[in-house]
């Protein structure tokens, strides 16, 4: 069972200035739980299964602080999501090696006021894909902590740092590196060598990249559109899956 405080806590842990004050977050379902209770570098304070899922608990590899096992009713009262699908964790911050910014032998990722958790999740786990150890993000983009981008992320949350950095803060940490990003006026990015993409800029689901990224882009790139198509514009995390295969395919 869970106490009074055990549910407030877990409960709280949805709002995003109580995740970072406790550097915790919450994650539900059977395979994104199992799966994090694998990754080194978070640790799970709290395991909860579900009474019908409690002969599992046997079958899982953990060293959580704690386990508690509750009944539906209440794993249903602590969950943000429509499915808890069995278990929930409440795990740490995922700790990240401090990685050189000087090489700009790779691909930076950046995000621009990316508002729909699914997109972020979804980006996180193509960037863990391609290989990508740390992306950046806008203050305004949405929390990388919510349960629904932790979700979409399939743990690819433990293992890509979300780096939350203002424009200006970019702009003086990559100096001299030429600033690329995705744009429906741009150029098709077909066209061009993804070996000189060094900075790669992602902009909202709703409008694009800001204008002070677009001023110091060096080009815009586009995905062609195949006529007559008439969809308005691709998903953010489609569109930057497309890049980053694009950018690695060499």
């Amino acid at each position: 069972m869970l106490t009074k405080s055990e549910k407030i806590w877990i409960k709280n842990l949805q709002r995003r200035e109580e995740r970072y004050r406790q550097r915790l977050f919450v994650a539900e379902g059977s395979k994104l739980v199992r799966d994090l209770l694998g990754e080194k570098r978070l640790q799970c304070k709290m395991l909860v299964a579900g009474s019908d899922r409690a002969g599992e608990l046997d079958l899982i590899n953990h060293t959580a602080d704690e386990v508690r096992v509750v009944d539906e009713s209440m794993l249903q009262a602590i969950t943000s999501l429509k499915t808890g699908g069995g278990f929930l964790g409440v795990f740490t911050f995922p700790e990240f090696e401090v990685i050189d910014e000087s090489d700009h032998s790779g691909l930076v990722l950046y995000l621009d006021r990316i508002s729909d958790p699914g997109n972020l999740g979804t980006i996180l786990r193509s960037a863990d894909w391609f290989g990508l150890k740390k992306i950046y993000c806008s203050p305004d983009c949405v929390d990388p902590y919510n349960a629904k981008c932790v979700q979409a992320s399939m743990s690819s949350i433990a293992r890509v740092e979300v780096d939350h950095r203002h424009w200006e803060s970019m702009l003086a940490g990559f100096r001299g590196v030429d600033i690329y990003a995705a744009d429906t006026g741009g150029e098709s990015y077909l066209n061009h060598d993804p070996q000189i993409v060094r900075f790669l800029c992602i902009g909202s689901e709703s409008h694009g990249i800001s204008d002070a990224i677009r001023t110091s882009c060096k080009k815009l790139f586009s995905i062609p559109r195949r006529n007559p198509s008439q969809a308005e514009s691709l998903n953010a995390a489609v569109a930057a899956s497309i890049f980053l295969a694009w950018k690695f395919s060499i």
